[in-house]
């Protein structure tokens, strides 16, 4: 298990993957995920550790089954790139009864 073979599948790129994705699913239990929510984000930011190391798992062939859904996810990062360079403003905040936090932005087209 930990050979890393030039030829064929490797199993250390396999098992770093797998933990990576290990991680990834553990925060986003419940309770890790409210509680402490950096965590989860942080973590979540080792996405691209993921995704290297099963490109190196699989090999290229398998990985294009996973590109159609990567393209659709950098698409989505761009859009967001986009209209985060927007500038907003915050109307109202107020704290509800039940802890939350209500924010109430303009809304601009």
């Amino acid at each position: 298990m930990l050979v890393w073979t030039r030829v064929g599948t490797s199993n250390v790129a396999g098992e770093l993957s797998w933990l990576f994705g290990l991680g990834l699913w553990v925060t986003t239990l419940p309770y890790i995920r409210r509680k402490m929510f950096e965590l989860f984000f942080y973590t979540h930011q080792l996405y691209v550790l993921f995704v290297f190391f099963y490109v190196l798992h699989v090999g290229a062939p398998h990985f294009y089954m996973f590109l159609p859904g990567l393209y659709l996810f950098m698409v989505d990062r761009f859009l967001r790139f986009l209209q985060s360079r927007q500038p907003v403003r915050l109307l109202c905040a107020r704290v509800l009864p039940c802890h939350v936090v209500e924010l109430t932005f303009s809304k601009r087209l």
